[in-house]
């Protein structure tokens, strides 16, 4: 099995545990038997800079948990939201009546109800559908067979302003309502202003959302939500904030889910190689800082407390449902499980641009109101190749004091590697 999808598995199996009381010390054993299993000799890393902060870490034994928002990618530990599900989820409950209407509808259509045992509204709608010739000839033709889908689309294309005005009347929101004849009514407009070369395009079963776009001559390097944006104001510019409104939406759940996730979590970086390069120059300071070996292959008080578990990385950032986005402020206890889950989710995948670090990370609650957690026992001390005399002194007396070994990171003569090596 491939690393990131072993990770990603084992992952799933521990957040689907750990809501569980019961099951929370079972399922830190088990992320510690995966540590061991996966990592040599079950010994994990931190790169330091050399400062008071980072010196008093090291004598105290401790980590420091940052805040997710802290972190130097803006991608990192932030939740995307899956613009689709934004679409259907946003007007899916208030759409959630329409199956039981169509079934009603059919029994009307199949003269198993009388039309006068309907509501008002029902009344209003059916007797629309069923004087409706392009519809009648439709079910008639195709009473008592399956229906494909390619056939439904069309008679459904044929009687638009029908399906329109359902779906609408089933809006009690006057907000959704609004925005939802919006994107239907805009619809027809943009099929209408494509040309045959665009439909072609979108027609492609590899077609992208930008396809579509660009087809409708909007260009823009952007993501999904301002190419909606664009396209809609391309063909109303008149009314340019309705889709305003649906970009706001988003960007405030992004916000608001940034901003939870901060009030959650703090995390603590490590990861699984003393001799990577790149961590040497962007976490100790140019090689002139530090590398902390920590043992987690001895079973202490304190690993099990800990809760870390290795970083995936992947081309697809994480998006998750737009009822996910919303569950910070659901009272509902599923709903917030499920909104815990997504954010730790976002905590513990990257873009693959970041693979060579081979992170795993320390997830700490910010209710516990500590920054720095007790961590399991330092083994060795590393020191960075361009370490200077002053801050190499400080760090021999404190590997002195931790009864630590002590190595001097050199640069190789004849290849791109460091070696470390003993100080006696």
């Amino acid at each position: 099995m491939n690393a990131d999808l072993e990770k990603l598995e084992f992952i799933k199996t521990i957040f689907e545990r750990i809501p569980q009381n019961s099951s929370k010390e079972i399922a830190k054993q088990e992320v510690l038997s995966f540590l061991l299993a996966h990592v040599q000799n079950g010994r994990l890393y931190k790169y330091r800079a050399c400062n008071k902060n980072s010196f008093s870490n090291l004598k105290e034994g401790t980590l420091h948990c940052a805040l997710p928002s802290s972190f130097n990618d803006p991608f990192d530990c932030q939740v995307g939201i899956d613009f689709n599900s934004y679409i259907s989820e946003k007007f899916g409950q208030e759409l959630a009546p329409i199956d039981a209407f169509l079934n009603k509808f059919i029994q009307v259509y199949d003269e198993k109800i009388s039309l006068s045992s309907c509501t008002e509204q029902e009344k209003k709608v059916f007797d629309k559908w069923l004087r409706s010739k392009n519809l009648m000839s439709f079910l008639d033709e195709h009473r008592g067979r399956d229906i494909t889908e390619s056939e439904l689309g069309e008679v459904l294309l044929n009687n638009f302003h029908i399906v329109i005005e359902i779906l609408l009347g089933f809006m009690a929101d006057s907000e959704l309502r609004e925005q939802m004849a919006t994107s239907l009514n805009m619809m027809p407009g943009l099929l209408k202003n494509m040309s045959p070369d665009g439909v072609m395009r979108i027609a492609d079963e590899n077609a992208t959302y930008e396809d579509f776009a660009r087809s409708l001559g909007v260009n823009e390097d952007a993501d999904e939500i301002t190419l909606t944006k664009l396209m809609y104001q391309s063909q109303h510019p008149e009314d340019a904030l309705t889709a305003t409104k649906m970009d706001e939406d988003l960007a405030r759940a992004n916000k608001e889910m940034g901003q939870a996730i901060d009030k959650t979590f703090r995390v603590g970086c490590l990861c699984t190689d003393y001799k990577n390069r790149l961590m040497w120059s962007h976490y100790a300071d140019g090689h002139k800082g530090f590398c902390i070996e920590y043992d987690f292959s001895c079973e202490t008080e304190e690993l099990l407390d800990i809760l870390i578990l290795p970083v995936i990385y992947s081309s697809e950032r994480p998006k998750f449902p737009w009822s996910v986005a919303l569950a910070v402020d659901k009272d509902a206890n599923g709903v917030k499980v499920e909104g815990a889950r997504a954010m730790l989710r976002s905590l513990l995948t990257k873009d693959n641009a970041w693979c060579y670090e081979d992170e795993w990370r320390i997830i700490s609650l910010c209710s516990t109101g500590i920054e720095n957690i007790k961590m399991p026992p330092v083994s060795c001390i590393y020191i960075g190749a361009l370490c200077n005399e002053e801050n190499k002194a400080k760090l021999i007396e404190i590997a002195k004091d931790l009864d630590v070994p002590i190595k001097q990171m050199v640069v190789d003569r004849g290849e791109y590697k460091l070696h470390a090596q003993p100080i006696v």
